[in-house]
């Protein structure tokens, strides 16, 4: 089993996350929505999930075990501080970003039952978190797999022709 290093909080924020292809279909029900002009409308997952429920389900559809390093969210963000005095580094301090996010102990959630029925959406057609992590790792480990498959018939090819 393979275990992988993961930077993660003790924060019990969570957070909705949302697919963006469902972001984009909400936007452009919007657009062509005359209920909605006008209208501020949330945009957000079905569930919020912590730092460490991610985790949880990273490592239930990968196969793969994290090893979890814990930071508190006073050193994420002064590092985030620290590297944004860099350009080189403005993109590591950017992922940091979350720090702020993660240090507010908060659930960022919101109710898409209001934005659902403006918009005629079912929410039960929006991409739960689990889901889409599901897909996402079963594209990645199917192309690992070709590539290994592909990898292991070029060298027992090239063994052949000795």
């Amino acid at each position: 089993m393979i275990r992988e290093n993961v930077w993660g909080t003790d924060s019990e924020s969570s957070i909705a996350y949302i697919n963006s292809v469902d972001a984009a279909r909400l936007a452009l029900a919007a657009v062509e929505n005359e209920n909605a002009y006008g209208k501020t409308l949330t945009l957000s997952g079905p569930s919020s999930y912590s730092t460490q429920e991610v985790i949880s389900l990273c490592e239930k559809y990968s196969g793969s075990d994290a090893k979890v390093i814990k930071a508190p969210g006073f050193f994420l963000k002064g590092m985030r501080g620290f590297l944004n005095l860099f350009k080189w580094a403005q993109d590591a301090a950017d992922r940091l970003s979350f720090a702020e996010v993660m240090s507010q102990n908060t659930a960022l959630t919101g109710d898409m039952k209001a934005t659902c029925d403006t918009l005629g959406v079912d929410p039960d057609s929006l991409t739960t978190l689990p889901d889409y992590l599901e897909s996402f790792f079963n594209t990645i480990l199917s192309k690992v797999q070709k590539i290994k498959k592909s990898e292991y018939v070029s060298t027992a090819a090239r063994d052949l022709e000795i």
